[in-house]
């Protein structure tokens, strides 16, 4: 999903393909969907795309097609991952217009796909890491998930790997 996110975005902000027919047949003649022969699949899987894209603003829908946003067009230019993209806006308007935290800027952009492997947590480090975040907690861009949430983990890695970069 992260390569057919970015491609469907690129495709759209580019003119390449706008209606949904265009989208079907586009996709339809790639190697993926000769190799896969599912299509009804494929099919379900870009509309899920194609909603959240609008969601995140990056796409509007007109008339029989799709036209991308100003935003879409620019996440598309630098060809990152739509999701990374969100995470990052939704994680800088939390900022509210305060002056941003280095250290919580850069466990932000840690915290992405593109950003992967990170540093890992040893089971003896959890607390450390716990603790040296508390100061930054008030500033923190990406909230920290419950340490029950599968997510938790690789927030603790994002911020482990944050304190080194910060280093």
């Amino acid at each position: 999903e992260p390569v057919l996110r970015t491609y469907l975005l690129s495709l759209i902000s580019t003119n390449i393909i706008k209606s949904r027919q265009q989208i079907k047949d586009f996709f339809a003649r790639t190697f993926w969907a000769q190799q896969f022969g599912d299509m009804n699949y494929l099919l379900k899987t870009i509309d899920k795309l194609l909603k959240l894209l609008e969601k995140w603003t990056f796409l509007q829908q007109i008339d029989n097609g799709y036209r991308a946003t100003y935003l879409g067009k620019r996440v598309a230019e630098l060809y990152i991952d739509p999701l990374t993209a969100n995470h990052l806006i939704t994680g800088l308007k939390r900022s509210a217009g305060e002056k941003l935290n280095l250290f919580t800027t850069i466990q932000l952009v840690c915290n992405t796909l593109e950003m992967r492997p990170l540093l890992k947590v040893k089971t003896k480090e959890y607390e450390e890491v716990q603790q040296k975040t508390i100061p930054f907690a008030i500033d923190m861009l990406d909230l920290e998930p419950s340490q029950f949430e599968p997510e938790y983990e690789d927030w603790l890695n994002s911020v482990k790997t944050a304190f080194m970069l910060a280093d």
